[in-house]
């Protein structure tokens, strides 16, 4: 897999190099190296985290991941590949865990059908 950029209107807010496929899921996924203007969205990515509730009745926070969904869709993030086309993906997902670990930010991104 290749190195992509992540866009939030014209600002880059970082790179990954996608080292994980599941081809039959439509899913790349790798390091996301957040670029400062990262701060642009990051609060809207701490969202998925604060949805996680380590419990045995409820994994997730139905209402706060909806909320996360929503804030995430309307984005309208741009990935592109190295030579600077832009890929048609399904949605673009960030994996922030950095309050535990500073290298804990991973991208995950679904590819659309005409993509594959």
């Amino acid at each position: 897999m290749n190195k992509v950029t992540l866009y939030f209107n014209q600002y880059n807010i970082g790179v990954a190099t996608l080292d994980h496929e599941d081809s039959g899921m439509g899913t790349a996924w790798g390091q996301f190296n957040p670029s400062p203007e990262y701060a642009r969205v990051e609060g809207v990515f701490r969202k998925w985290r604060d949805a996680q509730i380590p419990s045995e009745q409820e994994p997730v926070n139905q209402e706060k991941a909806d909320e996360y969904y929503r804030e995430r869709d309307a984005l309208g993030l741009v990935v592109r590949d190295e030579t600077g086309q832009r890929l048609d993906v399904e949605f673009v997902h960030i994996e922030d865990h950095r309050d535990i670990d500073d290298e804990a930010i991973e991208l995950t991104v679904s590819w659309s059908s005409e993509t594959m």
